[in-house]
């Protein structure tokens, strides 16, 4: 669909529009994939056939298969309920159902199974930091082997509860806000 909008409610409902008449292409619940109701990023992929979720509440992001009249939730990466086993920069490794980032932002993926994030360390349950910075992360899934590992951090030299950015420049550099 050419000038369309997704948007997302706090219900977590799925909302597909076409920009100009506001007619409704697509209107789906997300309650199966998000377990809370906190998602800071959106992006569509794969031919907007699939769209990667960021949630800052569960510290987890999803993706999400989108098709006319359903929406499934793929896999979940760190979170309570996180379908990948997590393997740290050192190799410690990790079961399901745990994260190595809390609260992050702007889950991106940039092919070749990365996925650049913005890990705030900040947990908004027990309202405070988790660790001493917030970090600059990239982590690699193997959606066949349901691994993820933490590819490259870089700690910051500040803590934020909310916001950020991690991109990956042309370049190949990192631009962190």
């Amino acid at each position: 669909h050419s000038e369309s909008v997704w948007a997302m409610d706090y219900s977590n409902q799925l909302i597909h529009l076409a920009a100009q008449s506001g007619i409704m292409y697509h209107n789906a619940s997300m309650r199966q994939c998000l377990g809370g109701s906190s998602v800071n990023h959106m992006q569509l992929i794969e031919e907007d056939t699939a769209m990667i979720l960021s949630d800052r509440d569960d510290s987890a992001f999803f993706k999400a298969m989108l098709t006319d009249g359903s929406t499934g939730c793929v896999w979940q990466c760190g979170g309570r309920g996180g379908d990948f086993e997590l393997v740290d920069i050192d190799g410690s490794r990790y079961p399901k159902g745990v994260s190595m980032w809390t609260g992050q932002h702007n889950a991106e993926y940039f092919g070749e199974g990365q996925y650049f994030l913005f890990d705030n360390g900040f947990n908004d349950t027990a309202n405070g930091f988790v660790r001493d910075t917030s970090r600059l992360l990239v982590v690699e899934l193997d959606e066949d082997l349901m691994e993820a590992r933490l590819e490259w951090e870089y700690a910051l030299d500040y803590q934020t509860m909310v916001f950020g950015d991690h991109d990956r420049l042309p370049t190949g550099n990192s631009l962190g806000v």
